[in-house]
């Protein structure tokens, strides 16, 4: 039963986190910083999604009902925010600037660690409380965490055009995954008024 209900969500926390996807994104924003900038921002970055998703765990229940808002108008919400980051990542788009914009909260820390679905999970994990499920979601992060870290002993190996390669991929898969989000939502709300 233990084991059971923490593989359970352990498998659907990572596959929904994806932590290669934030490892990814890092190197595609941060690809004219040292390895020391890539460390500190990783670092904010991942607190950042931790205190997120332990707000959510917490609290987004209460937060949701009292703000009246759905987990479709989340789904929706949060796709669009997805797909605007990964045009602005394909298109290195000065809204995403190192020197101007703390990309450790937006993008990493959210959407890129912690998305609408991300959120939905720790939401609908806080109904379901117990110690294998807060297992998972800790296994989970920590998870995150090592992949940032790996990520960035990579960087220094990494050329210049595979880093443009990488940007390109986690662009578009960033596009994708908001389009996925937004059609979610919408399938989500066509199913409740049928």
């Amino acid at each position: 039963m233990f084991f059971g209900e923490f593989f359970q969500w352990f498998w659907k926390v990572l596959i929904v986190t994806d932590p290669l996807f934030p490892a990814l994104v890092l190197l595609a924003l941060t690809k004219n910083l040292t390895a020391d900038g890539r460390r500190a921002i990783a670092n904010r970055a991942w607190i950042a999604s931790i205190s997120i998703n332990l707000s959510a765990f917490l609290f987004g229940n209460k937060i949701l009902e009292l703000c009246g808002i759905s987990n479709i108008a989340l789904s929706i919400g949060g796709g669009l925010l997805l797909a605007k980051c990964g045009l602005d990542i394909l298109n290195e788009n000065e809204s995403i600037n190192v020197n101007t914009h703390d990309i450790a909260i937006v993008p990493l820390a959210m959407p890129a660690i912690t998305g609408p679905a991300d959120l939905v999970l720790y939401i609908n994990a806080s109904t379901q409380w117990s110690i294998p499920i807060i297992l998972a979601l800790i296994s989970v992060q920590l998870l995150v965490y090592l992949s940032l870290r790996m990520a960035i002993q990579v960087a220094d190996v990494l050329n210049g055009n595979l880093i443009k390669i990488s940007q390109a991929i986690v662009g578009l898969l960033t596009i994708f995954m908001g389009i996925q989000f937004i059609l979610n939502g919408i399938q989500d709300f066509y199913t409740l008024l049928c």
